[in-house]
């Protein structure tokens, strides 16, 4: 056990890399069978893989054997890391989208909600709790708004203004 943390301590960088190569590989095998990553799969793996890519990067300069050159790189770093902080905060906020599961028509659909200025509802094929559809089944537009229709704590009935089902090809159907 020793010995594999050890391993896994050595060689964190690239352990990180290889996490993030390998999601990026699968993500194109299953794009090739229309399939996606669900949403909390994707920021999970990102998150991970970004965890271990800085703790790595300050492992290796923590190796570094001259000080000042240690120092340097050591403050560089964190004031990059203070710079991209705001940015990737304000990322994570505005890309994430609240994800649920819910039956239209007796089929099982994942549903991703934008409901920031205008409020609209996506629909994919739920396949299981990895992975999902990648063609859209239905959009419903709700007008604007900035709320959750589906998770909706309150008991409001909110009104579709518009809605469009799609068929296997991604077409409209009429």
């Amino acid at each position: 056990m020793k010995k594999i943390c050890c391993w896994f301590k050595n060689w964190i960088v690239i352990i990180g890399v290889l996490v993030a190569s390998l999601f990026y590989f699968l993500h194109c095998l299953l794009n090739v069978f229309n399939l996606e990553f669900r949403q909390w799969i994707t920021y999970l793996v990102i998150f991970i893989s970004s965890i271990l890519l800085i703790w790595g990067i300050f492992q290796l300069i923590f190796k570094i054997k001259k000080r000042t050159i240690k120092v340097i790189l050591t403050t560089l770093s964190i004031i990059g890391l203070l710079i991209l902080s705001p940015y990737i905060i304000f990322f994570a906020a505005f890309s994430y989208l609240p994800e649920h599961i819910v039956t239209r028509d007796n089929t099982k659909l994942v549903a991703y909600v934008n409901g920031f200025m205008h409020t609209n509802v996506k629909y994919y094929d739920y396949k299981n709790i990895l992975v999902r559809g990648s063609r859209l089944r239905l959009y419903e537009d709700y007008g604007s708004g900035g709320f959750d229709p589906i998770q909706n704590s309150q008991g409001i009935i909110y009104n579709v203004k518009s809605y469009t089902w799609y068929d296997n090809d991604g077409n409209p159907i009429k």
